[in-house]
């Protein structure tokens, strides 16, 4: 029996250890807020690369603000910082990398649950308004936020420790997913992306029925509700027509006027039409996205074409 018990704690005290790293990094501030602001650039730069929802959602149930952002990278690209300096709107950014619309669906149902939403700006495309986009990795991020013994048990605090401990170590940061191409190559690899995305491409009956249902509810509660059609440079919007979905896109763009106020970005313009505005087909810079804050925060109409909602 003692050398049961005995190998029992041989075999468990690596995993005891394991746990005590794991809550002293925290590597997500699930216990407690980050003060040093070494350790709080490191999570930044790994935990929340690791699993940024996540990241966000807890950062969000600590500091909640009563607007929101959803949706994919290109709305990860709009600092609140901006909304508080041009309209001083308290905004959260709840938009992860490669997003899907039902992503979003997901960490709007859990942080209204829990907080109160006054606005949220969400950004689509037609890329992501699709059938077959329908991945889903909100929701275990949600189960993992609502559970201690989750929380140290799953693979994205373990691998998000470990990398901190490295950086710790090794007195560097971590550069993860940098993209291993010239920015030439970088460019082509998304164009074919989304061409992947829409050739595949099929009507979301799913996504208009949910979208539907979010429309009414925020009408209801009396929550704003704002979509963003983000600007894409002009050799991806091409691929619409290459793809033969130009009648499918004036279809998307007349279903989310019919759920919001839309603000839309993406047609042939002074900014889609010029290469220095984007570090890729997909993603504007930051000058860019200084000018999507104003816009939208302000209403003040001077790039996009503005819908408001179709009731």
């Amino acid at each position: 029996m003692v050398k049961f018990a005995v190998k029992s704690l041989i075999f468990i005290i690596p995993f005891l250890l394991i746990i005590a790293v794991e809550v002293f990094i925290d590597p997500f501030n699930f216990f407690f807020e980050e003060k040093n602001p070494d350790m709080l650039s490191k999570k930044d730069n790994m935990a929340n690369k690791t699993n940024p929802y996540l990241y966000k959602i807890i950062e969000f149930d600590r500091h909640p603000n009563p607007t929101i952002i959803l949706g994919d990278s290109r709305m990860d690209e709009l600092n609140p910082v901006k909304f508080l300096n041009e309209a001083n709107e308290k905004v959260s950014n709840l938009a992860v990398g490669a997003g899907t619309i039902q992503d979003a669906i997901e960490i709007l149902k859990y942080v209204s649950g829990e907080h109160e939403i006054k606005k949220i700006y969400w950004g689509v495309s037609i890329e992501t308004y699709n059938g077959t986009r329908l991945r889903n990795r909100a929701t275990q991020s949600i189960e993992i936020r609502k559970s201690f013994p989750l929380y140290l048990l799953n693979r994205y605090t373990f691998s998000s420790t470990l990398l901190i401990c490295q950086s710790m170590l090794s007195h560097k940061q971590v550069d993860l997913y940098k993209p291993p191409f010239s920015k030439e190559e970088f460019w082509q690899n998304q164009l074919d992306l989304s061409a992947r995305y829409l050739a595949n491409y099929t009507y979301p009956d799913n996504y208009y029925s949910e979208l539907k249902q979010i429309s009414e509810e925020c009408l209801k509660k009396n929550i704003k509700l704002i979509f963003i059609v983000s600007p894409t440079h002009v050799d991806l919007q091409k691929k619409i027509h290459e793809n033969n979905l130009d009648e499918l896109d004036k279809k998307f763009k007349n279903d989310i006027q019919s759920f919001g106020d839309v603000y839309d970005f993406n047609y042939p313009n002074v900014i889609t039409n010029d290469r220095n505005n984007f570090n890729d087909p997909f993603h504007f810079k930051d000058s860019v996205s200084n000018l999507i804050v104003r816009e939208i925060s302000a209403n003040k109409i001077q790039y996009s074409k503005y819908s408001p909602l179709v009731k």
